[in-house]
């Protein structure tokens, strides 16, 4: 990544040079949104021109000052929601259904948001040019707001001074709409200091007068799930979990027929749950509730169900109110209806670099989908910073004695600082405790990143066994 920003801010500066597109007057889109206000937006990403590769592999500063020096400014979030959803609040750019291929979607390169995969020319080859999805438009005229780039924007979500909209090549086009759901989500992480690989940005102009800053957190403010109403927690319901473990049948206040509590911090949670007698689940005891005997990767089975749980909304429902949702355990909105705290750390200085102490998470969201809404994630590290509330995570309670810690691996003897010991095939190897980083490199590349320490790159084998755990 550090390799894509130095490129960046070469090709910025050849950029703005060159000065506004031709034709400038019709290389932006002038809108008027209740939120937004009036204002008007590029047509393409920048430098918006039609079939030229946009840039990418930039920060949110980088894109900032690029728009500045031209005497606009990076697109707020609402403005670019605006731009995507017009008057008639479309679900995508074009209209309210998926349309397979319509964008540069779901391409077989893969996630890159903290990866910049680039070439020595510093593009990505999976990037189109500006406009060569010719359907990939508004009927306003605004081209490539869903795929082939994520795009910066000004934000204040949570803190951040930035976020990403859109989606780039290798989003599901479900994600790809015009909520800017995807980049908000719990366990989305970004950086706004890093250079994303996969992103790139626009630039707006106001025509009201309406300074952007005014700007960065309307959006958001329209946006906040409600949280539980102010009802006394139950602490009635409970599932058997095995060996004198229980755990709340529904989410925090554990009533049918009450909201979550959303938007609690895991330190308010665990706080909480201590204050009734009980303690936070482990991510085990969750999955475990969730699963079955059966290991399901659903609570209601093997196979997604539209409509079984509360997933893709807007708001929460009450507990209970999709029955459907039901786990083999008898545990309530375990997927769907908010993300929920665990008392499981992830101990990563990676992660934790900028962020702090990190727990797990489990269930999806409102927002999750059948990718995200699972018993036992396979996509990422959903965890959030265990100090930060958000508005889409709430928790249940468990309590009798926390299941053991895993078994330790036998003792390994030798390791270098910042490793860990493990055996794979009968062998005993040292592994890296954490990921190497920066980002950015292809296999080659990593593995002479390892020589260069002294180590090798791991095998599959030795990765799928130190994922696995002794037992597997």
């Amino acid at each position: 990544m550090r390799a894509a920003g130095r490129w960046a801010a070469a090709a910025l500066g050849a950029a703005v040079g060159a000065g506004c597109p031709e034709g400038a007057v019709d290389a932006e889109v002038e809108l008027n949104d209740p939120v937004a206000g009036r204002f008007a937006i590029d047509r393409f990403e920048f430098p918006n021109k039609q079939g030229q590769l946009p840039l990418h592999g930039v920060t949110l500063a980088e894109a900032v000052t690029a728009c500045a020096e031209r005497g606009e400014h990076l697109c707020t979030a609402a403005e670019w929601r605006a731009a995507c959803r017009g008057a008639d609040s479309r679900v995508y750019p074009w209209g309210d259904q998926p349309i397979p291929q319509i964008c540069n979607l779901e391409g077989a390169a893969g996630h890159t948001s903290l990866v910049s995969a680039l070439n020595e020319d510093g593009n990505h080859p999976a990037v189109a040019q500006s406009g060569a999805f010719l359907e990939c438009r508004t009927p306003e005229g605004v081209h490539d707001l869903a795929g082939n780039l994520e795009e910066w924007v000004q934000d204040d979500w949570l803190g951040r001074a930035g976020s990403l909209e859109g989606g780039a090549w290798y989003t599901k086009q479900a994600y790809a709409g015009c909520s800017g759901d995807y980049s908000r989500a719990a366990d989305y992480r970004l950086e706004v200091d890093q250079p994303v690989g996969s992103a790139g940005f626009r630039c707006c102009r106001r025509l009201d007068g309406t300074p952007p800053e005014a700007l960065r957190g309307r959006d958001a403010a329209l946006r906040s799930p409600r949280s539980a109403d102010p009802v006394e927690y139950d602490p009635g319901p409970q599932i058997e979990l095995g060996g004198g473990r229980r755990m709340d049948r529904g989410p925090y206040p554990n009533r049918v027929g009450a909201l979550p509590l959303l938007g609690v911090s895991q330190v308010d949670a665990a706080a909480r749950c201590a204050a009734v007698g009980r303690r936070l689940c482990t991510a085990a005891e969750w999955e475990s509730a969730c699963a079955g005997p059966e290991n399901t990767k659903y609570p209601y089975g093997g196979s997604y169900r539209p409509g079984a749980c509360a997933v893709d909304r807007a708001e929460p429902a009450p507990v209970g109110a999709f029955l459907a949702c039901e786990a083999a355990s008898g545990a309530l909105d375990l997927v769907g209806n908010g993300w929920e705290w665990t008392s499981t750390p992830v101990i990563s200085p990676t992660l934790e670099a900028g962020r702090g102490p990190l727990a797990l998470i489990r269930g999806g969201g409102l927002r999750g989908g059948p990718e995200r809404g699972v018993c036992r994630p396979a996509d990422g590290y959903p965890a959030w910073p265990v100090a930060a509330p958000h508005p889409e995570l709430g928790f249940r309670c468990c309590d009798g004695p926390p299941p053991p810690d895993p078994a330790p691996w036998p003792a390994v003897d030798g390791c270098p600082a910042g490793m860990v010991g493990l055996r794979a095939g009968g062998r005993a190897l040292c592994i890296d405790a954490d990921e190497r980083g920066p980002g950015g490199v292809d296999a080659a590349g990593a593995a002479a990143r390892c020589a260069t320490a002294g180590a090798r790159l791991c095998a599959e084998a030795e990765w799928a066994a130190a994922c696995g755990g002794p037992t597997g």
